[in-house]
C-alpha cells in the first residue's frame, strides 16, 4: 500500500534522533558532508575535494547538532530523517545507486531541499514526487587514484567489483567473460590505494552495469588509460563518451569475448 510522504522539510518527529550529542549554538558556517567514512565509500571523493573546508559527519543525526550553511549527504541511509527537519542550513542529497531500491530513495528524497541523482534515466521518477529541485549529476573518478604511470600492463583483463546477485545477468556475464581471460584476482576487494595499480596494469578494463547504471567503474576504466570494454546502456552513456573512440561496447557475453580477443591480439 502506498503511504503519502511529506514534501521537503515537512517531517514528523523521529525518536531515533541522537540526543547524546551536545546541542548546537551560534551562527551556521561552512559545509558539512555526511557519509560512511570508511575509506571505500563515494563520500571520500567529496571529502578530498573540499578538504579541511568541510566538516565530516558520519550520520544524518549529527546534522541536528552541527553549525553549517550546507549539508551534503552522500548516498543517504534512512537513519534519522527528523534531523533534516531541524537543519538550519540547506540540505543536499547525492544519490548514487538509484537503480537499486528505488522506492526507498524516492521516499528519502522528500526530506532534502535539493536532490542530485547519478542515473538520469530516473529523473522523471523523482520529479513525479513534485519535488522542486531534482537534478542529474553523473559519476566520475579521481585520476590521482585510478591511474598509476609507468606500470607494465601485464594483466590482460582487469576487473574490480562484485559478481552481483547469483543468477543475475551481471553475474552470468562476468563469469562467462572473465573466466575466458587472464585477469587480476577478481574474487577479492580492492581498497582505493590498490585500485589504480590494478587498472594501470591492465590492457583491458571490463565493465558490466547493474540494471543499466552508468557506474563509477566506467569512468575509472577511462581514467586508467586501459581499453575500456563496457555494455551498451542508456542513462547518459552517449552523452558521457563515444563508442569506438572512448570505449568498446557490447550487448552479449559472446560479443564481449570476441572483441576482447580481437584487441588482445591486435594491441596496436
Amino acid at each position: 500500500m502506498d503511504v503519502p510522504l511529506p514534501l521537503p522539510r515537512q517531517i514528523e518527529d523521529n525518536p531515533m534522533t541522537d540526543s547524546s550529542l551536545p546541542p548546537s549554538s551560534g551562527p551556521t558556517q561552512g559545509i558539512g558532508i555526511v557519509g560512511l567514512w570508511d575509506g571505500m565509500s563515494t563520500v571520500r571523493y567529496f571529502g578530498s575535494v573540499l578538504g579541511a573546508k568541510a566538516l565530516r559527519l558520519d550520520r544524518v543525526a549529527a546534522i541536528s547538532h552541527a553549525d553549517c550553511d550546507t549539508y551534503i549527504v552522500v548516498d543517504p541511509r534512512m537513519d534519522t530523517p527528523a534531523a533534516l527537519r531541524d537543519a538550519r542550513g540547506t540540505t543536499i542529497a547525492i544519490m548514487i545507486d538509484v537503480h537499486q531500491q528505488l522506492s526507498f530513495r524516492l521516499a528519502y528524497a522528500r526530506y532534502f531541499d535539493h536532490v542530485f541523482i547519478a542515473q538520469p534515466d530516473y529523473l522523471d521518477a523523482f520529479k513525479a514526487l513534485g519535488h522542486p529541485s531534482v537534478h542529474a549529476l553523473p559519476l566520475g573518478c579521481d585520476p590521482a587514484v585510478h591511474f598509476v604511470p609507468d606500470l607494465v600492463r601485464d594483466i590482460d583483463v582487469g576487473f574490480i567489483g562484485k559478481y552481483g546477485t547469483p543468477g543475475s545477468e551481471r553475474e552470468q556475464t562476468l563469469r562467462s567473460v572473465l573466466s575466458t581471460f587472464q585477469t587480476n584476482d577478481i574474487n577479492r576487494s580492492y581498497p582505493p590505494s590498490e585500485m589504480g595499480e590494478v587498472y594501470s596494469r591492465s590492457k583491458i578494463v571490463f565493465n558490466k552495469s547493474i540494471n543499466g547504471d552508468l557506474n563509477m567503474r566506467f569512468f575509472e576504466g577511462l581514467a586508467s588509460g586501459a581499453l575500456l570494454v563496457t555494455d551498451r546502456i542508456a542513462n547518459g552513456l552517449s552523452e558521457a563518451a563515444r563508442e569506438g573512440e572512448h570505449y568498446v561496447g557490447y550487448d552479449t557475453p559472446d560479443e564481449a569475448i570476441e572483441k576482447i580477443q580481437y584487441y588482445l591480439a591486435n594491441e596496436e
